[in-house]
């Protein structure tokens, strides 16, 4: 081992730093990496990294770094009065908050950590329009609508939910298994062909689902017939969709008699028991892509004909929000 070493061993403090300056004045003598690493009990990954180190730096090379290491702890009521500030989070959203707080940085996923300590729960974010009708709007119309449904009960009168849906025939089935090695595939047609599903539910389970081209003013009058050979006259709760509004449906609506239309608050769909109709099937049958537009009507025909979803409009036209 030459002279310039042995005096950096010397007059070195720190032991790990003496054991590198041992390996590299052993290698340099002709010893072997593996053993100079073995003579100090130290295994050949060590002994590589330390050399290499040398070879690239120098003896500057062989003194110990600051590392990152863990982030300093930060206070637990500082971290409670940051999750405070807000109902809604997302793991990124409060560790991005956390550091323009306090300046440190934890690693990606512990927001979640921290939130679930303190009692918050991943969900689902349900979607509020932005033109929504005012709390005070929708809690009058609840108050009026369990008043109309009281005297259609006396008169004998169907109370129903109205709604439709776009069905579209090339739908993803999402993720799927395959064997290893066989990548799924999901045949397309690649026109976007649909087809609009109108429904009602009854205050007794009825339930009336018909098929239609297009959205349209004529298609809902023509729903509208439908409605009146099945139930003669009805109370029928709809959105306020302009093609509830058309001025045809006017029109039928006085040429059939007895189907009476009542409206529910702007952009309120959550008070609709038809749209759980909606989410039911599109899972049920969108899992698949249908290549004709024949067979997906077909399979849609076929299914709301044997379907029954038994939901209480009642409860969802007054719930609570």
């Amino acid at each position: 081992m030459n002279t310039a070493i042995k005096k950096r061993i010397r007059k070195t403090k720190n032991a790990n730093v003496r054991d590198r300056l041992r390996l590299v004045g052993d290698v340099q003598e002709g010893m072997s990496i593996t053993g100079a690493a073995k003579k100090l009990g130290m295994s050949q990954p060590w002994g590589s990294k330390w050399w290499a180190r040398y070879k690239a730096e120098g003896f500057d090379g062989l003194e110990d770094r600051p590392r990152s290491g863990r982030p300093p702890k930060v206070a637990r009521d500082m971290i409670d009065g940051a999750v405070t500030q807000s109902t809604t989070w997302t793991s990124d959203g409060l560790l991005d908050h956390i550091e323009r707080e306090t300046g440190v940085r934890y690693c990606p996923g512990y927001g979640g950590i921290l939130l679930r300590k303190r009692g918050y729960s991943l969900k689902v974010a349900v979607k509020r329009h932005v033109k929504r009708a005012p709390l005070e709007e929708i809690e009058a119309f609840q108050r009026s609508i369990r008043r109309k449904i009281k005297r259609c009960q006396k008169k004998g009168i169907p109370v129903l939910v109205q709604d439709e849906a776009i069905f579209v025939a090339d739908a993803s089935p999402g993720r799927v298994y395959t064997p290893l090695g066989i990548r799924a595939v999901c045949h397309v047609s690649g026109t976007h062909d649909r087809t609009i599903v109108y429904g009602v539910l009854g205050l007794d389970g009825e339930q009336i689902f018909r098929q239609y081209d297009k959205f349209n003013g004529d298609t809902f009058a023509e729903y509208l017939k439908e409605v009146k050979k099945e139930f003669g006259r009805a109370l029928m709760i709809v959105d306020r969709a302009p093609q509830h509004r058309a001025g045809i449906v006017g029109r039928t609506l006085r040429e059939i008699t007895g189907i009476r239309l009542a409206f529910l608050p702007a952009a309120s769909p959550e008070l609709s028991a038809v749209e759980e109709c909606w989410r039911q099937s599109k899972k049920d049958l969108l899992r698949v892509s249908y290549v004709t537009m024949g067979r997906l009507r077909q399979t849609i025909d076929e299914y709301f004909a044997n379907k029954t979803f038994g939901l209480d409009i009642l409860r969802y036209l007054t719930r609570s929000l």
